[in-house]
């Protein structure tokens, strides 16, 4: 349990804990435990930015510009994390995918698939966008 959770957050683990028996995980840990369970495929704190960026529907130069990086940068970040979530497994062996499938929202979707991210997550995170977005001059996300 993290000490910053509310008092509605320490009753439900205290009570899982003692009246059910049940071995309980703050779901905050249960991000980090998901996206580190194995050094080979665990999406480094990096990538797992780009993707929710990714799943938010920003451009590498939105995400490049947000997280100070190039857009080559980002473009590594990206090629990375579809090798981690085996978006780019319909690629062919000169690395090219096939036009039937778009890697961008197939990496969103498996890693939606695995927990690694959700619709709660995406929604404050969209928020701190919009506010960047705003910030910038951007348009706004709706």
């Amino acid at each position: 349990v993290l000490k910053d959770n509310s008092v509605q957050v320490l009753e439900r683990a205290v009570s899982s804990v003692f009246d059910d028996c049940q071995c309980w995980i703050d779901p905050q840990v249960r991000k980090v435990q998901a996206r580190h369970a194995n050094k080979h495929s665990g999406v480094s704190d990096a990538e797992y930015e780009v993707l929710i960026d990714l799943a938010l529907g920003l451009t590498d130069n939105a995400i490049a510009e947000r997280h100070y990086l190039s857009r080559r940068g980002v473009q590594n970040r990206l090629k990375s994390l579809y090798v981690k979530l085996g978006a780019n497994s319909a690629a062919d062996d000169a690395g090219q995918t096939s036009d039937a499938i778009n890697v961008r929202t197939r990496a969103v979707n498996i890693a939606m698939q695995r927990g690694l991210i959700n619709a709660f997550e995406l929604k404050e995170r969209e928020n701190e966008v919009a506010d960047w977005l705003q910030k910038r001059g951007h348009s706004e996300i709706k």
